[in-house]
């Protein structure tokens, strides 16, 4: 079984996202996933009708009920589906707010997700627009992510608008696959390059922070200029939308990203998406960007994920709070309905304050031994919970001693855990150097070499990777195994020649694996030392340094691992 490249990418064990011939992609229907992401993970949740809600729409029958439109800033990348402003502001103004957002749609895919879709009745529709999706709409491609996390691009339907001010639907049917993009990771590179990269990039990222704001130029400049191509597709567009809500009320809410929160760039947007309010006939613009602008900056610095962009659950609490006071304001509903807004339940139970209501005490196990690396969690009787191997999800061989991102998420995905509020994590290795050590000199084989560059992976980088993995921010213990290296040896030796055939181009050249190559170049020294505690000295003496090698590398693959980070799965 051929070993990937370095560095191996995380494979999700399900889909959450599906091919659509006319909206491009829609969430898979009645699931339940743990994305990874930079907060560790969230959870989605899907209805039988395939949108991200906990109840179906057909169960709507009584009270107050409103269809929410938007892309992933409305569906909620980041956040739990109880945890996004829809569930709290319909809460609180008790309404019934059903959250068909999907993540990657432009307003082009709403308008087609209005018209195309049969809908139940709805006494009003919130549209929120993410003021960013200017440039979508004037694309007619996107990124799609596969379950092995590679990218590709593909087609999207979408319109352009005609000189007549008429819009024409052009990308239909989308085709269910697209273009390989050929990504390139960073080289592997010695380890005082790679300290100096850490130090420098540490120093442009507060150099970044400190004048970024006000040398960089404005975001989205389309809505500076009403007369600008990407405006007046824009107001086309929601002319469209509230043309075919057939007379529903349409309340348009947009959504400002992190740069109108940080920077003191004016919001241009709010002035263009006021000029086609129209409340005479419906059609209402509502303004939370001034609302969340007012909040101390210390506080809007939280509002959004550092890397993702989205909102954070403090983000949309603020988001929801501004919602409740622009609904109440211009009477938009009345107070206290019934409806399933105070019977909506989540599969996960919550405590007194709403929040969800984790599992506690659970420890995460993760070990490697000479074929696959396993995960497995335990509950506080140190009873198996769930339990997952590497080798088995991705179905490919494995590089020994690296972190099974892959068996972790899906082991941490069966518990119905995100990461950071796991009690332990405990790192298990398949041999320690004494065992190496106990090894004849004249007998340490390819074999002998793989099992040490193993130790070095996993010493210098599993406790790390996995802390930025799963935002886990206490202690990891990390202990070696007690299994003779002799039998891991010879169970080893076949896939050492295995991985010897598998580094072929396409053109059958042979490839240079850097980073078996680089290792094996390090490890020269150690086949004729006998002390254990010199092998021990250099062995993790030659762990620090290639953590600092191949960081840069490992890092593309541990915050960008949320799979809709990088672009939609498909």
């Amino acid at each position: 079984m051929n070993v990937p490249p370095f560095p191996q990418l995380p494979v999700l064990s399900d889909r959450q996202i599906e091919h659509d011939p006319v909206l491009c992609h829609r969430f898979v229907a009645g699931i339940q996933r743990r994305v990874p992401h930079e907060s560790g993970a969230y959870f989605v949740r899907t209805n039988r009708e395939g949108f991200r809600e906990d109840h179906d729409l057909v169960d709507v029958i009584s009270g107050r009920h409103v269809l929410c439109f938007g892309d992933s800033y409305a569906a909620g990348d980041g956040v739990d589906n109880e945890r996004r402003f829809t569930a709290l502001a319909g809460a609180r103004l008790g309404l019934t707010i059903s959250n068909v957002a999907v993540p990657g749609y432009g307003p082009d895919q709403n308008v087609l997700q209005l018209e195309r879709l049969a809908w139940p009745p709805a006494d009003l529709l919130l549209w929120c627009i993410a003021v960013h999706t200017m440039d979508r709409i004037q694309t007619s491609e996107r990124f799609a992510t596969n379950r092995e996390g590679r990218l590709s691009r593909v087609g999207r339907s979408h319109f352009v608008l005609k000189d007549d001010g008429e819009l024409e639907l052009l990308g239909v049917p989308v085709e269910p696959n697209g273009v390989p993009v050929r990504e390139s990771f960073p080289a592997i590179e010695s380890p005082l390059r790679g300290r100096l990269r850490l130090i420098a990039g540490g120093l442009r990222s507060r150099l970044a922070s400190a004048i970024g704001p006000y040398v960089k130029p404005p975001p989205d400049p389309d809505y500076a200029d009403a007369t600008s191509a990407g405006w007046r597709l824009m107001a086309a567009l929601v002319k469209r939308f509230h043309s075919s809500a057939s007379g529903t009320p349409v309340v348009v809410v947009p959504l400002p990203t992190s740069r109108y929160l940080t920077e003191p760039h004016r919001p241009h947007f709010q002035e263009r998406f006021a000029e086609v309010e129209d409340i005479a006939h419906g059609l209402h613009v509502l303004d939370v960007v001034t609302a969340l602008r007012r909040l101390p900056h210390a506080r809007k610095r939280g509002l959004c994920f550092t890397t993702d962009g989205h909102y954070t659950e403090e983000g949309h609490r603020a988001v929801a709070d501004a919602l409740v006071q622009q609904f109440e304001q211009r009477g938009l509903v009345a107070q206290a309905k019934s409806g399933l807004a105070s019977q909506q339940t989540s599969t996960r139970r919550l405590t007194s304050d709403g929040s969800v209501a984790r599992r506690t005490g659970m420890t995460l196990e993760v070990s490697w031994n000479a074929t696959t690396a396993s995960a497995r969690v335990l509950d506080p009787a140190r009873a198996v919970v769930a339990e997952r191997d590497e080798v088995t999800i991705t179905g490919r061989g494995y590089r020994l001693g690296t972190v099974p991102l892959s068996a972790v998420h899906a082991c941490l995905d069966d518990a119905k855990l995100a990461g950071p509020e796991l009690h332990a994590i405990r790192l298990r290795s398949a041999c320690t150097v004494g065992e190496l050590a106990a090894i004849a000199p004249d007998r340490r084989d390819p074999a002998w070499f793989e099992l040490a560059a193993g130790w070095v992976r996993w010493r210098g980088a599993a406790a790390r990777d996995l802390r930025v993995f799963l935002c886990f921010e206490r202690q990891i213990e990390e202990r070696d195994e007690t299994i003779t290296t002799e039998q891991n040896a010879r169970e080893v030796s076949s896939q050492a020649a295995t991985h010897a055939d598998s580094i072929l181009h396409i053109d059958g050249d042979l490839e240079t694996d850097e980073e078996a190559i680089w290792l094996r170049s390090q490890l020269g020294s150690a086949q004729r030392i006998r002390d254990p505690n010199e092998l021990f000295r250099l062995l993790n003496r030659l762990a620090r340094r290639w953590d600092l090698a191949t960081r840069a590398a490992r890092t593309i693959v541990l915050p960008s691992s949320a799979p809709l980070r990088r672009g939609r799965l498909a």
